[in-house]
C-alpha cells in the first residue's frame, strides 16, 4: 500500500463532495442533530416560555375597573344615582407573590434541566450512531 494514501481510499465522498471515513467530526454531527431535532426544540421553548412567566408571577393581579348602570328604579332606591364606577386592586396575602415567583423560578429551571437531559440523550443517540458507524467502516 502507498504510504502517501489515505487509510480510507475509496471510501464514499460524503455530500459535500469531501472524502473520508466519516466526514465532520462528532460534535459537528451532534450540533446539526441538535438544531434540526423538533423534540429538542419543543424542550428549549417549553423552558423559554416557563423563565417568561417568572416576571407576571411578581406582579400584583391587574385593577379593574367597574361600571354599573341601573336599568329601572325601583321604588326602594330613593338616590338619584343612574350607575356606579367602581376601582377594585386586589392585594394578595403577605408572601403570596414571593412564594408565585419562587415557584415559577423552580419550574423554569426545572425545564432548563430537561432541556438539557434531552440534550445530553441527543448527544449520546448520535454518538451511539457515530460510534457504530465507525466500527463497521473499520471493520470492512
Amino acid at each position: 500500500m502507498d504510504a502517501s494514501a489515505p487509510e480510507d481510499a475509496g471510501a464514499p465522498e460524503d455530500s459535500r463532495g469531501r472524502s473520508g471515513a466519516l466526514g465532520p467530526e462528532l460534535e459537528a454531527y451532534v450540533a446539526h442533530a441538535a438544531e434540526r431535532s423538533p423534540a429538542l426544540r419543543a424542550s428549549f421553548e417549553r423552558w423559554r416560555a416557563s423563565v417568561h412567566g417568572i416576571s407576571p408571577a411578581k406582579r400584583l393581579p391587574d385593577p379593574m375597573f367597574e361600571i354599573g348602570v341601573y336599568v329601572w328604579n325601583s321604588g326602594e332606591n330613593t338616590s338619584p344615582a343612574l350607575g356606579r364606577l367602581g376601582l377594585r386592586q386586589e392585594l394578595p396575602w403577605p408572601g403570596t407573590l414571593r412564594a408565585g415567583a419562587d415557584a415559577a423560578s423552580a419550574e423554569a429551571r426545572a425545564r432548563q434541566r430537561q432541556f438539557e437531559a434531552e440534550l445530553v440523550e441527543l448527544r449520546r443517540r448520535v454518538a451511539d450512531a457515530y460510534y457504530r458507524l465507525w466500527l463497521l467502516r473499520r471493520l470492512r
